[in-house]
């Protein structure tokens, strides 16, 4: 249900909203547990999503962009004080990489 929630609800994709529109019932914290607690290998999932990308948009390439993600606090994983490349300074944050 997480994964379908990814893919499927448009704009911000939080847990309530996930909750919302793909379970049908309040579920987030049933979601949020899943996420955070869990011990799921995420490797098979991203694997069969990229797979499953792949087949319907066949793309011809793959472009990788840093994503900063700012943050308040400290309690998420990954958080730190921290240069981003593409903020060109230092500051709070979760770093990733998006393929497009």
């Amino acid at each position: 249900m997480y994964v379908n929630g990814l893919v499927s609800v448009p704009g911000r994709k939080s847990i309530r909203k996930i909750a919302d529109l793909v379970v049908g019932w309040r579920a987030e914290q049933s979601l949020q547990q899943f996420v955070n607690q869990s011990t799921w290998k995420w490797e098979p999932v991203r694997r069969s999503l990229a797979y499953q990308v792949n087949g319907m948009i066949r793309p011809r390439a793959w472009a990788v962009q840093e994503v900063v993600f700012p943050k308040n606090g400290d309690s998420s994983v990954g958080v730190a004080r921290q240069y981003a490349p593409s903020a060109k300074r230092v500051l709070n944050c979760q770093l990733g990489l998006a393929v497009f």
